[in-house]
């Protein structure tokens, strides 16, 4: 069975920037950390 497993709206900001009081990059590397660790037999992953 495939896994798919789609990121979209990133709002990626510099480093430290903020969209509505929410830290867009901080939040991308918690998500990526948990893809990671839940779905390590997903062979990869598009952005």
């Amino acid at each position: 069975m495939m896994k798919i497993i789609q990121v979209t709206d990133l709002h990626l900001l510099p480093e430290g920037g903020q969209v509505f009081e929410s830290d867009p990059g901080a939040r991308f590397a918690a998500a990526v950390a948990d893809i990671n660790r839940h779905h390590g037999d997903a062979r990869a992953s598009a952005c």
